[in-house]
């Protein structure tokens, strides 16, 4: 998935879970720990294979449901009150994104589902066959197969699903008022 997928997929989970639990739309605090959730993950792992080669591939410990899955149990089990809605944002945010890297090359791909992804270290994927030229060089390799993707296959239903979510997702935003945009209007207009 990429980073906007990451982040519409797990801020339409956390919306979700918030009218739901909570009665009322995220609000800033909460939707920034869902953009920073989403990422978490590959803001770390990416680089600590990429960049510096200390995991074979770019799923490593924040991607492991192992060792991240007791820490959020344990963050939300110690919070109360205010925080535990904001440790509850993140953490739906940082599972969102691991079920996403699990389920979207399966569902939209027609690939097999990898579950070793999210079970680090106690399964070690193969390291990749070719150096991309670490952290910017495969980030760019990835980004332009993608757009020759889209320029050589047209509107196919992997596209039509990946603009569906985006754009489903910011009307989403924009219904639960926008949250941290609102949050930033407000703050600059208080000057």
């Amino acid at each position: 998935m990429w980073p906007w997928e990451h982040l519409a997929f797990a801020y339409l989970l956390y919306s979700l879970f918030a009218h739901a639990v909570y009665r009322r739309s995220p609000d800033g605090a909460a939707a920034f720990l869902v953009a920073l959730g989403s990422q978490a993950p590959d803001l770390v792992d990416k680089p600590l294979s990429w960049t510096f080669g200390l995991t074979p591939t770019g799923h490593g410990v924040m991607h492991s449901i192992l060792i991240m899955g007791p820490l959020l149990a344990g963050a939300l089990l110690l919070t109360n009150g205010r925080n535990r809605r904001l440790v509850a944002a993140y953490t739906i945010a940082h599972l969102s994104h691991l079920v996403g890297d699990l389920i979207y090359e399966p569902l939209l791909l027609n690939e097999p589902l990898i579950v070793g992804r999210v079970l680090w270290p106690v399964v070690s994927l193969p390291a990749y066959s070719t150096d991309q030229g670490g952290l910017i060089g495969r980030a760019a390799v990835y980004f332009f197969r993608w757009i020759h993707h889209l320029a050589t296959q047209g509107l196919t239903p992997l596209v039509v699903f990946e603009l569906s979510l985006v754009f489903g997702v910011i009307a989403l935003w924009v219904y639960d008022g926008a949250p941290v945009l609102a949050d930033m209007v407000r703050y600059a207009r208080s000057d």
